[in-house]
């Protein structure tokens, strides 16, 4: 996947309970913790593809980048569930000291899990997906007819209905007076 669809699977993917709770309960949200969330929704649906310094985030952290993928491959252990499973546990802590940075490490790990899960929906999945367990074998999370090759047209027309599946999400925030 590419970075956009990445940003916008992820993206997606956060807004929807967000969307729901606001609808269901006719409560708003505070807009600083939504921010801290999304920013790190954003963040975290980049952060695995530091493995590969010709990612969009690979290309500004160069030098890490080349030796994260020197060292694991891509699609390596950036790509295994433990590493948002971390990021999540990381959380916990930073929020009981700081709880924006906690929304914020939060949104990082819920954004690094479905970047994963966007990687599962392409031809080549995540191999160790559930590192040290399971076997090397790929996982998917589609039928092999809807899996897709990254930058291709089947990637492009998920991009453009999740783009417009955000502006309609957003859109429900606004009218429903989603934040406070």
């Amino acid at each position: 996947m590419t970075h956009k669809t990445h940003v916008t699977f992820s993206i997606n993917a956060f807004l929807l309970p967000v969307v729901s709770y606001v609808y269901l309960t006719n409560n708003s949200i505070d807009i600083i913790q939504f921010n801290a969330v999304a920013s790190g929704v954003v963040l975290g649906s980049l952060l695995p593809d530091i493995d590969e310094p010709q990612s969009h985030i690979g290309k500004r952290t160069i030098g890490i980048s080349n030796l994260i993928k020197a060292i694991f491959g891509h699609r390596g252990a950036t790509h295994y569930l433990i590493a948002p499973s971390i990021i999540l546990l990381l959380a916990i802590f930073v929020y009981q000291s700081n709880q924006i940075y906690g929304l914020f490490t939060l949104g990082i790990s819920y954004g690094y899990l479905f970047h994963l899960f966007g990687d599962m929906m392409t031809i080549s999945g995540i191999r160790r997906f559930f590192y040290p367990f399971g076997k090397k074998k790929p996982y998917w999370i589609l039928p092999k007819k809807l899996r897709f090759y990254t930058n291709n047209y089947k990637e492009h027309i998920l991009n453009t209905a999740l783009t417009a599946l955000l502006g309609g999400q957003i859109y429900l925030l606004y009218i429903l007076e989603g934040f406070k």
